[in-house]
């Protein structure tokens, strides 16, 4: 079996972390695939990871000595385990990086798995400190010179040439059998919409609120709620809109929620809002993990953007268009309305069938493996 060695700078063993969980997906998935190594970063440490044992090959006093020093194993470990194919979950590019990418593809075949783009909008405008605007900025010097390195990319767009580095399409998936589906929520003439989420400017939650307003300020109909899982930067402006519009009955902030926690959330909600957002990054299509899950959980979404593996027209998703305007709640009532006819319709498992047809990650990393092989 070949040897892969996924390499990222991401600390894979936080339990908070849902890419680290990715990660760790893919490490899972890959190893299906190739005798698969993944280095990582964990308390200033770098680690490097094979047949699911860990151990410490650089240790460190700082997260900035650790970032170089995963750049120095990196290509150790290449040369030392002979590894022909190297796949890179995209850190930003900047000088010390691309040396890495010019030794290390001396020796392999390097793919990098960019999860968005364009991403220039969301770093230059919204709500990033400056530490990551400095290194935006100093990612726009260096990023066209790793097609020098760079064999390809997989991204989660439609692109096919970024940085000049030719790209190729996948999507972001999980292994779908180990996500419960939700249980059906008992009829009771209210709507529960859950969302789940570090909430930034592109998930657009306050456009649902001020949609909530409108609602209510009009009089209703059936009583609409939402919750709001997690934190994250837009948090507290979605906070301030609720006191201002005398919501707090009708949004609920469970802040962080995992486990049997989240669990509950998911049982007691009848649909799942996604990206309401989206454009204000310059972005159209959504690939997030979050949508998986909530297909895998056996929910109808709402969205402003595009799923990349949802198919046009699909009758549990209801889209709005991609603008400032408040969301229509009266649209999101005759939404639930056409679902949930009775409490016996096999909504869940239509769903679900979806997310094992579109989004399994075995499935979703054989065009990977088939551009290292080509």
């Amino acid at each position: 079996m070949d040897k892969l060695l996924i390499y990222t700078k991401v600390d894979v063993f936080s339990e908070k972390s849902s890419l680290g969980k990715k990660l760790k997906r893919q490490y899972k998935a890959f190893s299906s695939m190739f005798d698969t190594y993944m280095i990582s970063l964990n308390d200033n440490n770098v680690i490097l990871t094979h047949k699911n044992k860990n151990k410490v090959v650089a240790e460190t006093d700082s997260w900035v000595k650790a970032l170089f020093a995963i750049n120095k194993c990196t290509v150790e470990c290449v040369k030392k385990f002979d590894i022909p194919y190297v796949f890179i979950r995209y850190p930003m590019s900047e000088p010390a990086f691309n040396g890495m990418l010019k030794k290390v593809s001396k020796h392999s075949r390097i793919i990098l798995e960019l999860p968005t783009y364009p991403y220039d909008d969301e770093i230059k405008n919204y709500g990033v400190d400056l530490k990551n605007k400095m290194a935006y900025y100093i990612d726009r010097i260096c990023r066209h010179r790793m097609k020098k390195y760079v064999y390809k990319i997989a991204s989660y767009s439609n692109y096919d040439n970024i940085f000049g580095i030719e790209a190729f399409p996948i999507v972001n998936a999980v292994f779908v059998d180990e996500i419960k589906p939700r249980t059906l929520r008992n009829v009771d003439g209210t709507i529960h919409v859950i969302a789940v989420a570090e909430m930034q400017q592109s998930h657009g939650y306050d456009r649902f609120i001020k949609g909530l307003n409108e609602y209510y300020k009009n009089g209703g109909g059936k009583e609409v709620y939402l919750h709001l899982a997690g934190n994250g930067n837009e948090k507290e402006t979605y906070e301030e809109l609720v006191k201002k519009y005398s919501l707090e009955k009708y949004v609920i902030f469970h802040g962080y929620c995992v486990g049997d926690e989240l669990e509950d959330l998911y049982n007691n909600s009848d649909i799942a809002l996604e990206r309401l957002g989206l454009h204000r990054i310059g972005a159209a299509l959504s690939s997030s993990l979050k949508s998986r899950e909530y297909l895998c959980k056996g929910f109808p979404m709402i969205s402003s953007s595009k799923v990349d593996v949802i198919p046009e027209d699909y009758k549990y998703q209801l889209m709005f268009e991609a603008n400032e305007n408040p969301v229509d709640i009266n649209k999101v009532v005759e939404f639930y309305n056409s679902i949930y006819v009775d409490e016996q319709n096999d909504v869940i498992n239509d769903i679900r069938s979806l997310a094992y047809e579109k989004c399994d990650i075995i499935k979703a990393l054989e065009p990977v493996k088939e551009r290292f092989y080509e």
